[in-house]
């Protein structure tokens, strides 16, 4: 949870800790998380870093933005505006709660409950085919 804090500037201290951990090949971000120099950082690392630029793009920018690659891994990070809107369309876009540790207790329920669902769809999807399987050994005897 960042308080009082841009999105790019704790970009550098969130790669630390995941880089430590995960080898990652490809990193996607928003345009608020744009700097040159954090971009930069991370490219010494990380092979493909999809950072869109605020403002007017320069000759580079526009060549690496059109670039089969860049536009990609772009898509990938529109999947992951989605869970974030269905978040919102869930009651998310909203916190009936006052004070920040209560505001910080009901985001972390429903960031909680959000991953639940995801789960819960899992195992009936699993359960689904298990049954069909079942179902198809059945008729197959």
């Amino acid at each position: 949870m960042m308080e009082e804090e841009q999105d790019w500037a704790m970009t550098i201290r969130v790669a630390h800790r995941i880089l430590a951990k995960f080898k990652i090949n490809s990193w996607s971000f928003d345009k608020g998380f744009w700097d040159k120099t954090v971009k930069q950082l991370l490219q010494l690392v990380i092979p493909e870093v999809i950072m869109p630029i605020l403002g007017k793009l320069n000759q580079e920018e526009e060549i690496e933005k059109s670039g089969r690659t860049f536009r990609r891994l772009k898509n990938k990070h529109c999947a992951i505006e989605s869970n974030i809107n269905e978040l919102e369309n869930r009651g998310l876009d909203r916190c009936p709660d006052k004070g920040i540790k209560n505001y910080k207790r009901y985001i972390s329920l429903a960031g909680c409950a959000y991953n639940l669902k995801k789960i819960d769809r899992q195992l009936l999807k699993q359960q689904r085919e298990s049954l069909y399987c079942e179902n198809s050994l059945k008729l197959a005897a």
